[in-house]
């Protein structure tokens, strides 16, 4: 009867640790493959940084030769001497002033569509994630679970920090 008894414990134990060895596994298998659909993701990023650099680039050059015209323009119109000079100066500001203003910053819609749709994705993709390494993490905290995975030396990963 002992003998049967402590089979019968050694088996659940032997269960036990059987269930959690696989529930480890595909904790580690989700929190792996999440990561690799963020690395994805983040090479895509990376891909669209210089497009995206060069645009910005173009565009702020072009912002900086309207600023530097309404500097210009604006010593003129300070310095004018008469009403009708001094009009036809704060016009040329004006206009100047709205172009600026209605001047998107990223001139590829395209290429802004792409970097909005990509960090959403990314967004998500670190929330899920962050799932699955909270999950990962909490069971590498539980009995039996701690015990085979200081075994197979799995440590606790870091999430992304929330934005």
């Amino acid at each position: 009867m002992n003998g049967a008894l402590l089979a019968g414990v050694i088996g659940v134990l032997g269960a036990a640790f059987a269930v959690s060895y696989h529930i480890l596994l595909f904790k580690k298998s989700k929190v792996e493959k999440s990561e690799g659909i963020i690395e994805a993701y983040l090479h895509q990023r990376y891909d669209l940084l210089p497009s995206l650099i060069e645009n910005l680039k173009n565009s702020f050059e072009l912002e900086k030769e309207i600023i530097e015209e309404i500097i210009n323009l604006r010593i003129h119109a300070m310095q004018a001497e008469s009403i009708d000079e001094k009009i036809e100066y704060e016009e040329k500001i004006s206009r100047l002033i709205k172009l600026l203003l209605n001047k998107p910053v990223l001139k590829d819609i395209d290429l802004h569509e792409n970097i909005r749709t990509l960090e959403n994705k990314i967004a998500i993709s670190k929330t899920d994630y962050n799932k699955a390494v909270t999950e990962y993490n909490n069971a590498l905290d539980l009995v039996p679970s701690n015990l085979l995975a200081k075994i197979m030396r799995m440590k606790k990963r870091k999430t992304f920090e929330e934005n």
